[in-house]
């Protein structure tokens, strides 16, 4: 399976789909604080990947519209998407292989 490398969209549907995945979140894992141990969430292949995605995060210009939490010590990012993200942004200019989803809006 090969994810999405970012979202491209514009401020209203970036609205509407943040909206939808919020409802779906909820509606299938219940509260956010459950979200880690839900089995259907892998963890990230070592160490030194969690720590690339995690500076990933730290560096972006992007804001984190939903998700965002981490767990080194369980090597668990929680699904995140990252809105505002400009072309030049460290999410657009590598390889994310994570649960981070970039939006760029036109």
């Amino acid at each position: 399976f090969q994810g999405a490398d970012f979202l491209i969209c514009t401020k209203e549907v970036q609205q509407k789909f943040l909206m939808h995945v919020k409802d779906v979140f909820q509606e299938m894992y219940g509260t956010s604080e459950n979200l880690q141990n839900v089995p259907e969430f892998g963890r990230i292949i070592n160490v030194n990947n969690f720590r690339r995605l995690k500076n990933m995060l730290r560096q972006t210009n992007g804001t984190i519209l939903f998700g965002g939490n981490t767990d080194e010590k369980d090597l668990w990012i929680e699904p995140t998407i990252v809105g505002n993200v400009q072309r030049n942004d460290s999410l657009m200019e590598d390889e994310i292989f994570g649960p981070i989803l970039p939006i760029v809006t036109v």
